[in-house]
């Protein structure tokens, strides 16, 4: 037997001593009511029995028909009625037609194997609780005329509960919605892995919508756009295996839980002012506060540090955001666009290979940083542990060259980039990079003239010899 619900407990007692059945006629395995004999439409029920239990038998793929014939007369389909579906544990999509208008109250309530549903345009109000309880429920390609805010206009109480409802156009599985003259991305309908989200809608900023990327599994990384202004409440909550994100220098506001139950591992943001949280909950899990480091742009630290839902974040590091901020003096390790590994140089193999974030490097190991030495109007990447220059090849990978390879180092939105080829510049003082003792990098040959030079023990010298040289009373490494 069905599970009894708060409405039919109620009328119960007043129907006690009469044999009902709860529809007028079934067609096809489907149960009808007759709404209107006059208009000629019905609305889609369950089949109910003489003890008024819910023990309809609808399971699998149900194609609702946009009419259908009865004692010879044809009918139009233009509503589902109040739990007409509710507690099909077996249904798994049903098919919505043209003609439907209302959804009613607990319609699809506990269907716990229902994972999509496509709603209609001609669908413009929808009943309480319609789909409350869908445990699997994770995408409902929603129209127009509803809108995603809960509690609006043509939306009856959590008739969605915390699950994903796509709606407006679909531009390459993007889904766009206009909602209270907002341009508002409710969603994606894809198993991409490392997504990116659009430049614009439409040549114009747009929001993401509530729940939009509820209970992705599939995806692991996410790059948000400077065209998004907001990111809405739950809209990346459980997503099972997202790791990296990367918010874009517009995100003004962050509502509650946007990213709650997703086990973030890196988190960047382009902001110098930080986002504000819009809700009493706060952005991000417990574990995501504790383990996860938080980049910001390079002076941001402290604007991070004393905003709520950004300063409960145990590592805050700054980024290098401008290229004048590149000076030789200061070391880098090279990050790739996600901000979680850095690309450093593996001394016992001689090769270049990638390190995570929680890797704590020095001049002294064999992982390495970089640094940027500029001479003569060119500029060279070098890497203190294999003594070597950086180049990007052909294919855009960062390797190594024993003879200085002049670069060019330039802004784009994912950071800063050599020779065109992504990838952010971490300063050494918000990586645990510590620089022991020399103060610059030489090329060999540089001019020296006018300076002290002395060895390690101390000797004077006339130049500079390769490797460590005092100059001036500083430890200098020559190439």
């Amino acid at each position: 037997m069905r599970k009894l619900k708060p409405l039919v407990l109620a009328v119960m007692g007043l129907l006690c001593c009469m044999s009902v059945s709860a529809h007028d006629f079934e067609v096809d395995g489907i149960y009808y009511n007759i709404t209107s004999q006059a208009d000629k439409t019905v609305a889609v029920t369950y089949r109910g029995n003489d003890d008024y239990s819910y023990s309809n038998e609808y399971s699998g793929d149900v194609k609702i028909p946009e009419s259908v014939t009865y004692n010879g007369e044809t009918y139009s389909v233009t509503s589902i009625g109040n739990y007409a579906f509710c507690d099909c544990s077996s249904l798994t999509s049903v098919e919505i037609p043209n003609s439907v208008t209302s959804i009613g109250n607990y319609a699809f309530c506990d269907c716990s194997s229902l994972t999509s549903v496509e709603i209609p345009n001609s669908v413009t109000s929808i009943g309480d609780y319609a789909f409350y309880g869908c445990s699997k429920l994770r995408t409902v390609i929603n129209n127009s005329n509803l809108g995603i805010t809960k509690g609006s206009t043509g939306y009856g109480h959590v008739a969605f509960y915390a699950y994903r409802v796509l709606s407006g156009e679909n531009v390459n599985g993007f889904y766009f919605d206009e909602i209270n003259g907002e341009n508002v991305l409710t969603g994606y309908l894809s198993d991409e892995l490392n997504l990116t989200l659009p430049e614009s809608y439409n040549g114009q900023v747009y929001k993401i919508g509530d729940y939009a990327f509820y209970g992705c599994s599939s995806l692991t990384s996410i790059s948000i756009p400077n065209s998004v202004t907001s990111i809405g409440s739950s809209a990346f909550s459980g997503c099972s295996n997202l790791t990296n994100i990367v918010l874009g220098s517009s995100v003004n506001s962050i509502a509650s839980n946007a990213f709650v139950d997703s086990p973030l591992r890196t988190i960047v943001s382009r902001n110098g002012n930080p986002a504000t949280p819009n809700g009493g909950s706060s952005i991000f899990s417990n574990y995501t506060y504790i383990h996860a480091p938080l980049y910001v742009p390079e002076g941001a630290y402290w604007n991070y540090a004393y905003t709520s839902g950004w300063g409960d974040f145990i590592h805050i590091k700054e980024m290098a955001t401008e290229a004048s901020s590149l000076q030789s003096r200061k070391a880098y390790m090279i990050a790739d666009n996600m901000g979680c590994n850095y690309q450093v140089y593996d001394a016992q193999k001689d090769a270049m290979k990638t390190v995570e974030y929680t890797h704590s490097l020095d001049e002294e190991s064999e992982d390495c940083c970089w640094t940027v030495i500029t001479e003569s109007g060119k500029t060279y990447l070098y890497n203190l542990g294999a003594k070597k220059f950086g180049v990007v090849n052909d294919e855009g990978a960062l390797t190594l060259s024993e003879t200085p390879v002049n670069v060019t180092i330039s802004e784009n939105e994912n950071g800063l980039s050599i020779n065109g080829a992504n990838c952010m510049f971490v300063l050494n003082k918000n990586v645990e990079v510590e620089i022991t003792g020399i103060n610059d990098v030489l090329l060999n040959g540089a001019d020296t003239k006018n300076v002290q030079i002395h060895s390690l023990d101390g000797r004077r010298q006339t130049h500079v010899t390769r490797g460590i040289n005092i100059v001036n009373g500083k430890k200098v490494l020559v190439k």
